[in-house]
């Protein structure tokens, strides 16, 4: 399969112009997406949840009331670090795959906006899913620079069990006969139908996850079709890394554009992701910390490892209670960035 490249800077860009789009919503209560950030992350009803080690009940996103609605003010709960961290900050890049008879089809539609067929596809698609991808970004401090979307024709029940089969192989219950007949099933009834065939796709996704050439495991791989009717779905590498619930059942389905009365037209659906199993030996070892408590300054390396029950090596911010310091003087640097968000707990 082909691989083609978003830098950061685009991917910034696109975000900002999102998020740009926000600001000129036509009523007061703002859009759709902007009320569920606002009933998430503001209020005595924001979704919170206990932090690594039973350190803090916080929220899981922070977005502090009366602020404007920009990437600089909104704050994610890390699962990695327990930090909380802004936006603004957690840069990407898009890594598209899909094969070469799949760009040829999408460069052979009509000009957009002056942009060339298959770039205003791609801006379409990034612009539709950009507040999905910032939320299952912004849950991680490492390891998350860079998020694989792979590009298909399949049908959305042919996502749904490409995405079982990897997360049962992933439990290393089958054995080796029921891993190929498991396989066999689903390879010998697309390959001649859909793009990319099962073989090809299963064999990119190892080799995101084991193969140390290609320099990281991802957080997380998001599928879609080409098929503007199928919604896009991410196979996340570790339970934990999957947004709560709580948090992501009530995300808009809709496509939010100001003049769209369609409910469920979005591009995204959190209900149809799944995780693989917890210490899947289908992952490669990787350098990143995984559920430790750091203080809140991104240069300090002071933590606490998971599971730590011991008195606790940080102080807390008195206000609001939701980030860790290791010391005055670092609580002093990091203030400039967390008095963005800083603010007591609504009752």
């Amino acid at each position: 399969m082909e691989l083609e490249e978003f830098s950061e800077r685009y991917v910034e860009k696109v975000r900002n112009i999102v998020f740009d789009g926000q600001q000129k919503w036509p009523t007061p209560e703002g859009s759709e997406i902007q009320q569920w950030f606002r009933r998430v992350a503001q209020g005595p009803n924001a979704v919170r949840s206990m932090s690594t080690n039973n350190r803090m009940n916080s929220r899981l996103i922070s977005w502090k009331t009366g602020k404007k609605f920009v990437p600089e003010n909104l704050f994610f709960r890390t699962v990695d670090t327990s930090r909380l961290l802004p936006v603004a900050l957690a840069d990407f890049r898009i890594q598209w795959y899909a094969l070469k008879d799949t760009w040829a089809w999408l460069e052979g539609r009509k000009k957009q906006a002056g942009l060339e067929p298959r770039e205003a596809w791609q801006a379409m698609v990034l612009s539709g899913l950009m507040f999905q991808l910032v939320v299952m970004r912004n849950m991680h401090d490492y390891g998350c620079g860079d998020i694989p979307v792979v590009v298909t024709t399949w049908s959305s029940d042919q996502l749904d069990r490409a995405l079982e089969y990897w997360t049962q192989l992933s439990t290393g219950e089958w054995s080796e006969e029921e891993q190929r007949n498991k396989f066999l099933e689903i390879d010998n009834s697309w390959c001649l139908h859909v793009q990319p065939c099962f073989t090809q796709a299963d064999l990119l996704v190892r080799a995101l996850l084991s193969d140390p050439e290609v320099g990281y495991v991802p957080r997380f791989i998001v599928f879609m079709s080409v098929d503007t009717k199928v919604k896009a779905r991410a196979l996340f590498m570790h339970p934990s890394f999957r947004p709560p619930q709580a948090l992501v059942e009530t995300f808009p389905t809709g496509c939010g554009g100001t003049d769209c009365t369609e409910p469920d037209c979005g591009f995204f659906d959190f209900s149809l992701c799944r995780s693989l199993a917890k210490g899947s030996k289908l992952l490669r070892k990787e350098r990143w910390p995984k559920g430790v408590v750091r203080c809140n300054v991104w240069i300090c390396a002071v933590e606490e490892p998971a599971g730590y029950d011991g008195p606790s090596n940080f102080q807390t911010c008195q206000r609001c209670c939701e980030v860790l310091y290791c010391c005055k003087a670092h609580q002093t640097q990091d203030w400039q960035s967390h008095k963005r968000v800083c603010e007591a707990r609504s009752v």
